[in-house]
């Protein structure tokens, strides 16, 4: 008997050497994520990392694809196969904003490697979009969406009836403390406050009222501009950091406060 069993083992043995256990590794899914871009191929201009608005891409949930060219925004739809590798991306509407020439090139280059794409790779933080020969058409990475311990510059506020941008709301600034604190300056006076993040959400909640200096504008118009501006962040539902920008917007996904790293 006990020879019977060494042989069964011995079998068993010879068998997984040549018959090793295999174990997919599990290829990371695009689902819910977003990519700031670091290079496409094609492209030989200026490096797109700093173009306006940020050159990004993101995979949202049934499928939306979405993101900005450097020119305009876009949206459109996306065909995933994590086990395979696969991916197919369609582009769909498009803002329609008169950009600058080099902006508007690169704009084509990176649509272009977009409507390319036939598979992706990703490793650590870095995605590759990928032909149908294995070639890099375009990289990205994950940008930090961090808000604790960053400062902000104040680019735009929604005052209600429209989004305004002007020297008033240049000269606001938005702090987030890691304690969960928020303050800054609201164009003639300071403000202070708390807020209530979750990253995994992406929601953000500011406890209101603001507490606020009480100084008098000279200027009507900023007054008017400060009221609405420290009014709007008790709207405030969720947010959406793109490596250098920031926004912020309402229960209906409306932006109502756009910020930028100084």
């Amino acid at each position: 008997m006990k020879k019977r069993y060494a042989f069964i083992a011995l079998l068993l043995m010879t068998w997984a050497l040549f018959h090793p256990l295999q174990v997919n590794a599990a290829t990371p899914s695009l689902n819910q994520s977003q990519w700031q871009i670091q290079s496409v191929t094609a492209w030989r201009g200026r490096p797109p990392t700093n173009l306006q608005p940020p050159v990004h891409i993101g995979f949202g949930p049934n499928q939306q694809l979405y993101g900005s060219d450097g020119c305009n925004y876009f949206n459109g739809r996306y065909q995933l196969k994590p086990k395979s590798h696969s991916l197919s991306l369609s582009m769909g509407a498009t803002s329609l904003m008169a950009c600058p020439p080099q902006h508007s090139s690169f704009a084509r280059a990176f649509t272009q490697a977009l409507s390319q794409t036939a598979k992706y790779s990703v490793s650590g933080n870095r995605l590759n979009l990928l032909n149908q020969k294995n070639l890099v058409l375009a990289s990205f990475i994950k940008p930090s969406t961090a808000l604790g311990g960053t400062n902000w510059k104040v680019l735009g506020v929604n005052m209600g009836n429209a989004f305004v941008s002007s020297l008033n709301t240049e000269r606001m600034t938005a702090q987030f403390g890691k304690d969960g604190s928020l303050s800054g300056f609201s164009g003639c006076n300071h403000y202070s406050g708390r807020y209530t993040l979750n990253a995994a959400q992406a929601s953000l909640r500011v406890n209101s009222p603001l507490a606020s200096t009480k100084k008098m504008c000279a200027d009507p118009d900023l007054a008017k501009e400060e009221a609405a501006f420290l009014q709007t962040w008790s709207r405030v539902r969720s947010y959406q950091r793109l490596a250098n920008d920031l926004t912020l917007s309402d229960s209906k996904g409306l932006r109502i406060i756009t910020l930028r790293l100084p």
